[in-house]
């Protein structure tokens, strides 16, 4: 009977040591998976703090989008440009060695909610739904909420934005501020917003109207010449200069002549009215569709 006993609680260390054993592998299992768990993760943060520190977008230039760039035929330029931007074209461009992902688009600030993305010889592509469709009420069967743009390495992507509808800013139009469309004559920012939180902005300035008036002899009479060469662009974006040179002349003197509209840095007005007081106005447009204006008052010599 005693040697049963001995038996038995020999038979229960040895149970109990196993049990041990299991546990401790058990644990140290779980620990070895937690280490590499934690590694893992450590190491995707580090690659996300990587990928974010060399990631590079560059707005280009941005121009008033009335055609399609990529269309047989080219768009028409205008001597006469409007004073704001109905549609904005925007050209981005990478310059990183990985695919970025464009998850937003942002306007002096605010958050586009209707935009196209076009590759150069490819067909567009929609990455945002109808916000305006959707503010009246309309169904939006088959169509996503903004969803990410892919901008290949060292490539370039044209995103086109409609500014015409209150509903273009998301945040503006939540407020109750009716949008009023973007001024040429002011200093225009655009903005990317990607996937790994990156914010990339560009500002973009117009250029500063500059007039003077000198006079030329022509015969008898000298001949004022207005002269805007002296007209320069502000800092901003690469590769931006003064593009059109627009001039009017408007007198409410009684039978002042009309003269003009001119264009060209420089002109000569010979049709002014002895004695008339004419207001002179110089506006210059840049490559990018913005403009600067001045303004001077000019009497004509009896």
């Amino acid at each position: 009977m005693h040697r049963f006993r001995r038996r038995s609680g020999g038979l229960a260390e040895i149970v109990g040591t196993l049990m041990l054993v299991v546990i401790v592998v058990a644990a140290a299992t779980a620990f070895s998976f937690f280490v590499a768990s934690y590694q893992k993760t450590l190491q995707t943060q580090e690659t996300q703090r990587h990928d974010k520190a060399l990631e590079a977008v560059k707005v280009i230039a941005v121009s008033k989008q009335e055609c399609s760039d990529y269309s047989p035929t080219p768009c028409a330029a205008s001597n006469a440009p409007s004073t704001s931007f109905a549609t904005l074209s925007v050209l981005v461009a990478s310059l990183d060695v990985n695919t970025i992902q464009i998850s937003g688009v942002f306007v002096n600030g605010f958050g586009v909610v209707n935009y196209t993305a076009q590759y150069a010889n490819t067909t567009i592509v929609s990455p945002c739904y109808n916000a305006s469709a959707h503010l009246r009420g309309m169904p939006l069967t088959g169509v996503v909420d903004c969803r990410r743009v892919p901008l290949p390495p060292y490539s370039t992507l044209r995103i086109k934005l409609d500014l015409d509808a209150p509903a273009m800013y998301a945040p503006t139009y939540a407020l109750g501020v009716p949008y009023d469309g973007i001024s040429s004559t002011s200093d225009l920012s655009v903005g990317l917003l990607t996937g790994l939180t990156n914010y990339f902005v560009e500002t973009f300035s117009p250029p500063v109207a500059i007039a003077s008036i000198f006079f030329v002899s022509n015969g008898s009479t000298s001949v004022p010449v207005f002269d805007g060469l002296s007209s320069y662009q502000s800092a901003g974006a690469d590769n931006v200069s003064i593009l059109w040179y627009n001039w009017t002349a408007t007198s409410t003197d009684a039978g002042a002549a009309t003269c003009g509209p001119y264009s060209g840095a420089e002109f000569e007005a010979g049709c002014f009215t002895e004695g008339a007081t004419y207001t002179i106005v110089l506006e210059v447009t840049n490559t990018d569709g913005l403009s600067g204006s001045i303004s001077l008052a000019y009497t004509q010599p009896k």
